[in-house]
């Protein structure tokens, strides 16, 4: 009996090694090798075309950065042909032609920007592209290639890539640290009766903002146009919709809130409101002083009471302190593939294991019936 158990393992062990090590062959084949038939598809009319999309082609969609990039090294050998970006690889003049044509791709496209210039890249299939430009010429342009251009064209967005890997993460885009490529820019002043570090979260962008505000000292601070809200005063957690802060805590930084005429947030009523909850602080030009740092430091048996950050000093001649945005640093959030990889293939597993479990329950019946016999 034992030796049919032992048998009954090993194959378990087999099976379950075999399955694992096949898994990411499979996958890679998936998405980097799309079979010539499937960069095609039909349409009403049983025209065939090559299938492109937004990080997408041949019917296969870039999960990552990485299989963007694989995805671009592709497009380059599969005849396709980079139209924007400095690094075009048609005219000028015949770049203002065909863009000059109403694109579904073309709001990925702004020349002179630096973030479109860098972060989306649309590729155009080279045979619809000379079949179009040729028609244009002539002036007899044939339906099935617009068709064929919108269905192949393939627009990669990096962007998509670069915001994935900010959210979530302390930004330093404020002051002279805001991207030249931003366009919508307005200021914001905050004060406050008593030393508060404001934490406030960027909607748009899922990114998040550090100041440290001095008592009754306006904080004025360049910052990108959109909305927030705060999250947090000093160590404790503001509601989204807070009525004690103005307009509930929408706060909307737009273009004509200039330098002189800022948004203002003020902190006094949410202060008073939250006056036993938020711990205090006390800010100075370089260190800032938590009652909460302080116990943990006490706690822990450390000698420091006090816990030192970088703050901008930068002052305008108004006792208004004026925001760079130069120290700060941003952190990134770690990505892991390993646990969605493990869920896709769970079900396997619990195959494998019921098929052991039927395969001794197999043998225990085969001993049982000997027996009787």
């Amino acid at each position: 009996m034992k030796k049919y158990f032992w048998v009954a393992g090993l194959l378990s062990a087999l099976l379950v090694g075999s399955s694992i090590t096949t898994i990411p062959v499979c996958a890679t084949q998936q998405t980097t090798e799309p079979t010539e038939a499937a960069s095609y598809q039909l349409d009403d009319d049983g025209n065939w075309f090559k299938q492109g999309g937004l990080n997408e082609y041949a019917g296969v969609k870039a999960e990552n950065r990485e299989e963007t990039e694989k995805l671009e090294e592709q497009l380059q050998h599969s005849n396709y042909i980079l139209i924007n970006t400095p690094d075009k690889e048609i005219s000028e003049e015949a770049f203002q032609s065909f863009y000059a044509e109403d694109w579904w791709f073309n709001t990925y496209i702004k020349e002179g920007n630096e973030f479109y210039d860098t972060q989306y890249k649309v590729y155009v299939y080279k045979p619809s592209y000379d079949d179009f430009m040729e028609g244009k010429e002539t002036g007899i342009l044939q339906t099935y290639t617009r068709d064929e251009i919108t269905y192949s064209t393939v627009v990669l967005s990096y962007a998509y890539w670069y915001s994935k890997d900010r959210a979530g993460t302390l930004d330093d885009q404020y002051g002279d640290n805001i991207p030249s490529w931003v366009e919508n820019i307005g200021w914001l002043e905050i004060d406050s009766p008593a030393d508060v570090l404001v934490t406030l979260h960027l909607m748009d962008e899922d990114t998040y903002f550090e100041f440290p505000v001095k008592a009754n000292q306006p904080y004025l601070v360049r910052m990108k146009a959109g909305s927030y809200n705060v999250t947090n005063l000093n160590t404790y957690n503001i509601p989204s919709a807070e009525v004690a802060l103005p307009y509930e805590n929408a706060i909307q930084i737009a273009p004509d809130n200039t330098e002189k005429e800022p948004y203002v947030l003020s902190l006094e009523r949410v202060l008073q409101k939250y006056r036993n909850d938020i711990p205090d602080v006390v800010i100075q030009d370089t260190t800032q002083v938590s009652s909460t740092e302080q116990e943990q430091s006490d706690t822990e048996g450390q000698t420091s009471d006090t816990a030192e950050i970088a703050t901008p000093t930068t002052e305008t001649e108004k006792p208004v302190k004026v925001a760079t945005g130069s120290d700060m640093q941003t952190t990134k959030t770690e990505v892991t593939e390993i646990a969605r990889h493990l869920k896709k293939w769970q079900w396997v597993l619990i195959l494998i294991l019921l098929l052991v479990i039927a395969f001794v329950i197999l043998i225990i019946r085969q001993e049982k019936e000997n027996k009787d016999k």
